[in-house]
């Protein structure tokens, strides 16, 4: 059951890169002058990479915070029975995509 459960898993998040990949570069393509498309599209890639560089550093800096940060430990992060802060980096990212949501918003239709 858990190959069957990663393989869906999988599968569904190949569908959605490739449907960026072929749709989304495309529609970029069409609808910026096309002297600004390649500084756009390299720029789309850079961030496209230092997209999970950027969530590897937060989900480091979360883990060696306490489960409960209002909790003093008893143990130290390197005691195999440490167990990290991993669900606050949902709530920092979630107030980043607020704050961002906020500009998007201001946008002319």
């Amino acid at each position: 059951m858990p190959q069957i459960i990663l393989f869906l898993a999988q599968l569904i998040s190949g569908v959605g890169g490739c449907l960026y990949s072929s749709l989304g570069l495309s529609y970029m393509d069409d609808n910026i002058k096309k002297s600004k498309t390649p500084a756009l599209m390299s720029f789309t890639f850079c961030l496209r990479m230092l997209g999970p560089a950027i969530g590897y550093t937060i989900s480091s800096i979360c883990l060696k915070m306490y489960i409960s940060p209002s909790l003093t430990p008893t143990i130290i992060n390197s005691d195999p029975r440490w167990l990290g802060a991993w669900w606050l980096g949902w709530l920092i990212l979630a107030g980043i995509i607020l704050c961002l949501a906020f500009f998007f918003c201001e946008f002319e239709r």
